[in-house]
């Protein structure tokens, strides 16, 4: 039930309505980083996503990422699973061989084939705001509606490779694809 409370938190995530371009994009990327944090508490991988038991789980930033160190101040001194959170910031998907979470920005759109390619069969939760990531085959998608930060999973895709998110997180995000009865409304 706590872990249910983060997710919700993340969603109605309100900071002061920002007055300049600037503010709005801190604003959207404040909510994209706790967001980011929450997804780490409920996704299970695999034991053999980790070199042993006292191995991190570590978020892996590809190329140009706008959260500056917003995301780690969030994760400083969190634990999760009871692992440490580290973070890995790399311009090739070679350096994040071995992250847990892999996060693409939509200022790094181009790279999205070479971030799905890369990590395809392996259990890493591919997050991203390009357009169509699902489609694509990303997990999890970020999207804006009405002004605010939302999401979609693609839980058959995590299934595939390996990743169990929970229901609470699915009951937040929208499901990819749509479930037929969402499609004819």
């Amino acid at each position: 039930m706590v872990m249910t409370i983060g997710i919700s938190q993340a969603v109605a995530a309100d900071p002061p309505t920002p007055t300049t371009p600037e503010e709005l994009v801190s604003k959207e990327y404040q909510v994209k980083a706790a967001f980011l944090f929450n997804f780490l508490k409920f996704v299970e991988w695999p034991d053999s996503a980790f070199a042993d038991a006292d191995a991190p789980i570590t978020i892996g930033m590809l190329g140009a990422e706008p959260f500056g160190s917003m995301l780690d101040r969030i994760i400083a001194g969190e634990r999760i699973q009871g692992r440490r959170i580290a973070i890995r910031r790399a311009d090739t998907t070679e350096a994040l061989t071995g992250c847990h979470l892999v996060f693409l920005s939509k200022f790094e759109a181009r790279r999205t084939a070479e971030l799905l390619s890369a990590f395809g069969s392996e259990p890493v939760l591919t997050v991203s705001g390009v357009d169509d990531f699902c489609a694509a085959g990303g997990i999890i998608q970020f999207t804006i509606e009405a002004g605010k930060v939302r999401f979609l999973v693609n839980a058959t895709r995590a299934q595939a490779i390996g990743l169990k998110i929970s229901s609470q997180l699915l009951s937040v995000g929208k499901q990819f694809p749509p479930a037929k009865s969402e499609n004819r409304r």
